[in-house]
Parts: C-alpha cells; sequence; structure tokens
C-alpha cells in the first residue's frame, strides 16, 4: 500500500479503480469521466496510480514491483465495503486479489481482458523496445507500439515501466483459479479488441457473470468508450 499513490474522495460505498499499464488515475479515470461520475452516485473513490505509474514511487529496480497484488489488497482490505473496477493490466490484478483472498470485492468490473488472461509472453520485448524508444523493437502488435509511445508521456518514467514489466511475477492466473470468484462479474470487451477473444475462455469460469461489447472499440478505445463507464455504473448501482 505504501507505494500506490491515491487519489481518494470522500462519501458513502467504496469503489476502487485500477489504471492499465503505462497509465494513470488522472490519464484514465479522471480524464474520461470515471471518478465524476461514480462521485455523483454517492460513490467514495478510491484511484491508485500504480508502482511506477502516475504520481506514484518509480523505481527501475524489477524487484520493487513484485508485491503489488498483496499492497492492492492491503488497501482493499481497509476500504470494505467495496467494489471494484480495473482496466487491462489492473482487471489482471484484481482478478489476481480476488481468487487468492475471495470476497475481497462485492462486485468486480473488468475491462479490456479475455483470452489473455491466460496467456504468457515474455515481457523482455517491449521492455527493451520502452527503454530504447525503438518501436521496431516492440512486439509485432500495434497495441506494442501505443505502449512504447505511452511511455514516454510526461508523467511516465520508461525506465520504471521497463523495470514494472520485468518484476517477478508470483505466479500466472490459472483457469482454476477463477473457481474461487463469486462475486458478480462484468466483463467489458472491445469488439475489434483481438487481445481479448475469445472473451469466452475467461467467462465461462465465473459464477455470476455478465459481458458487454463495445461495438467496433479496439483495446484502448474500451477504456476511452462511454459505454463502458455507463455499463460499471449500472451495474454496480444494482441490488
Amino acid at each position: 500500500e505504501e507505494s500506490l499513490g491515491c487519489h481518494v474522495n470522500e462519501p458513502d460505498r467504496n469503489v476502487l479503480l485500477v489504471h492499465g499499464f503505462g497509465s494513470s488515475a488522472l490519464s484514465s479515470w479522471q480524464r474520461f469521466g470515471w471518478i465524476d461520475g461514480f462521485e455523483q452516485r454517492g460513490r467514495r473513490v478510491v484511484a491508485p496510480d500504480l508502482p511506477g505509474h502516475g504520481l506514484s514511487v518509480k523505481s527501475t529496480a524489477p524487484e520493487d514491483y513484485g508485491m503489488i497484488e498483496d499492497e492492492l489488497y492491503a488497501l482493499a482490505k481497509s476500504l470494505r465495503p467495496l467494489d471494484a473496477v480495473g482496466f487491462s493490466l489492473g482487471a489482471r490484478l484484481l482478478i489476481s486479489v480476488e481468487a487468492e483472498h475471495p470476497g475481497t470485492f462485492d462486485r468486480l468490473v473488468i475491462g479490456g481482458v479475455g483470452a489473455n488472461v491466460f496467456s504468457f509472453r515474455s515481457p523482455e520485448q517491449l521492455a527493451s523496445a520502452i527503454e530504447n524508444r525503438d518501436h521496431e523493437r516492440a512486439p509485432d502488435s500495434p497495441m506494442a507500439a501505443a505502449f512504447v509511445v505511452g511511455a514516454y508521456r510526461s508523467s511516465n518514467s520508461p525506465e520504471a515501466l521497463a523495470a514494472f514489466l520485468r518484476r517477478p511475477l508470483r505466479r500466472r492466473i490459472r483457469a482454476e483459479d477463477l473457481d474461487a470468484v463469486k462475486c458478480p462479474v462484468l466483463v467489458v470487451v472491445g469488439e475489434s479488441d483481438t487481445m481479448v477473444q475469445p472473451v469466452e475462455v475467461l467467462t465461462d469460469y465465473f459464477s455470476h457473470v455478465r459481458v458487454v461489447t463495445v461495438p467496433l472499440a479496439d483495446h484502448l478505445d474500451t477504456m476511452r468508450s462511454p459505454i463502458f463507464l455507463e455499463a460499471s455504473l449500472e451495474f454496480l448501482s444494482a441490488n
């Protein structure tokens, strides 16, 4: 929890927002109206900047990023009752926390994830491309090139993000881990997001799941879409 830089606003029931790789609370949740949207619904919003991102501590040592799930769990425990929304990397982290500590979240929204939750690719090529600002070294995908560009936004440290990618992973998410996730889950995916399809590879394992598809959206378009926000507000307002 110490290395998570948090933007916190008051009222009533809590909602935790966890951003994606290379982003921050301000450049995602604040920019696209999420914090205002939840505050208007009487929610207390907690939006941490993940270590190495935004306003948080930025280290160039990969081992300093090895306890992120534990830090998120410690933060979540202090906020119950709690719902949570995560996008891409943030969604993966929230799934890991709920799978390891069932009951942490009352409701969970995960965007930009699907079949990719179970896949693993060595981060070294992308980390090297970010360090060298070299699109040619990036893995062969438009999204990887976008990550390289995003790493050089003013609030980011490319060296810290490369170290973040190289962090020691406690373990990969396995299909059997998802059996522990009993809370209602909303999965939001872009129709043109090739990273997540087929989304059923993920959703078939949840006990209570709803899927919303954002028409024509790729990975980053999903985050920006008001459909993602409105679906999340509706889902987390349900009894």
